[in-house]
């Protein structure tokens, strides 16, 4: 009788725990332009259209209405963790690269505008000197 309550308790557990480990495999997936930072990096302001396809090539997304602008998007869907996200939009203005917002760095987080980055060099200045 003890065996028996032993083994119905044994089927019990094993029954219960098993579909948490028995999830359907899911095949990692990527999706549009995946950019080098080296190559983001050597963008410059004032280059033309024909520079920036040569650095990092076309961008996926072709907007017909707005030509000035372009973007390049990147999403990895791996398992079942959230999906990874990166979006690098350039504008130009006479086929010369005017502003760059860069959403693309290595850990997916957003950045700020590579116009700003000097403003941040200034603001942990001036919190050193006050202390």
């Amino acid at each position: 009788m003890r065996w028996r309550v032993l083994f119905m308790l044994f089927c019990l557990i094993s029954v219960l725990s098993t579909p948490a480990c028995l999830r359907p495999h899911k095949a990692p997936v990527s999706q549009g332009n995946l950019l080098r930072d080296e190559d983001i990096e050597r963008l410059q302001i004032g280059m033309t259209k024909e520079q920036v396809v040569f650095l990092i090539g076309q961008p996926i997304l072709a907007q017909p209405f707005a030509k000035a602008r372009w973007d390049y998007i990147y999403a990895a869907y791996i398992g079942y963790r959230d999906p990874i996200r990166k979006n690098l939009i350039l504008y130009f203005e006479d086929d010369k690269l005017v502003r760059i917002d860069n959403q693309y760095s290595a850990e997916g987080e957003e950045d700020e505008d590579s116009t700003n980055e000097g403003d941040d060099k200034d603001s942990a200045e001036e919190s050193d000197n006050g202390d």
